[in-house]
């Protein structure tokens, strides 16, 4: 699990720092990449199902795929952060990930698409496991609960434009090409995220093996509060995404017959989660930090 390395209280980024612009750019762009790369897919379901010829619940495991083996393999790429480096693997993570995209909307089975689905979701982890660590560690905690909404603002309007994109493009070419245009746009943002990511300055290289990996999952495991915030996020997730995986399908079939653009336009909804994102920083960062706020240490692994 991630190790939040505490910032002297002095230092760190702070708002109007060309390091404080820098990093939140770079980090709106890691969340860019990432969410257009994770849900670009389920833009194209519809067509994955009629050019395969499976169920609606087959082709939703190119999204499945993705998602669930992110979910796994977080605590791996969390645990390789701590002794590589959050930049380090941010950077692998996200240029792995647009490497396989490009290749997958080539796939000549739906077995070989979900493979490659699953493999970008690995690829993918090492971005959301360690952005938080990174910001925590390198924004001054005056200013973090902004940057973080940044964060947070740059995965909705990422998995927004990775839905609209491949939405739009299906009017005027195939799904592979959709989904070929989407990878070439998270491509575009990965650029942007390792040109603008600045070397962190406060990170520690510290040993990890699965002896250390395992007790700090276990800490977390043990914590009713955080239980009730994982199974939280479990079930608002879970239904959040199948909602957008079968919603499709059925814009597309009678009595609605829409067609691909405007039926994928219902993603603009999507929008509500990114106009509150970013303010909902500020009041985490002042009112509400005793309560949002890990608890104090040098060295954090559970937060409270």
């Amino acid at each position: 699990m991630t190790t939040v390395q505490q910032t002297p209280a002095a230092a760190g980024y702070r708002r109007g720092d060309a390091g404080y612009r820098r990093i939140t750019a770079a980090l709106f762009a890691a969340g860019m990449t990432t969410f257009v790369a994770m849900y670009c897919a389920q833009a194209v379901l519809p067509s994955l199902a009629t050019e395969f010829n499976v169920s609606p619940a087959v082709s939703a495991l190119s999204v499945s795929a993705t998602t669930g083996l992110l979910a796994l393999a977080i605590i791996p790429a969390s645990a390789l952060s701590e002794r590589f480096g959050r930049t380090r693997v941010m950077t692998v993570s996200a240029v792995a990930s647009a490497v396989i995209g490009l290749v997958l909307p080539w796939s000549p089975s739906m077995q070989v698409l979900v493979v490659l689905r699953a493999l970008q979701g690995v690829a993918l982890a090492g971005v959301p496991a360690t952005a938080m660590a990174y910001l925590a560690e390198e924004v001054h905690r005056k200013h973090l609960g902004a940057a973080m909404g940044r964060y947070i603002a740059g995965t909705t309007i990422g998995g927004l434009a990775g839905r609209l994109v491949a939405s739009f493009s299906l009017d005027a070419t195939t799904w592979r090409w959709a989904l070929e245009i989407a990878a070439l746009v998270a491509l575009g943002f990965t650029v942007v995220f390792v040109r603008l990511a600045p070397a962190s300055r406060y990170f520690e290289s510290q040993p990890v093996g699965l002896r250390t990996t395992s007790r700090a999952l276990g800490e977390h495991l043990r914590t009713p509060a955080l239980l009730g915030l994982f199974a939280t996020a479990f079930l608002l997730m879970g239904g959040f995404v199948s909602v957008y995986n079968m919603l499709g399908f059925r814009l597309l079939a009678a009595p609605f017959n829409l067609s691909e653009a405007v039926a994928g336009s219902v993603f603009l909804m999507y929008l509500s989660g990114t106009v509150s994102s970013a303010p909902v920083g500020w009041p985490i960062a002042s009112a509400a930090r005793r309560r949002c706020s890990p608890r104090r240490s040098s060295r954090l692994r559970v937060w409270r």
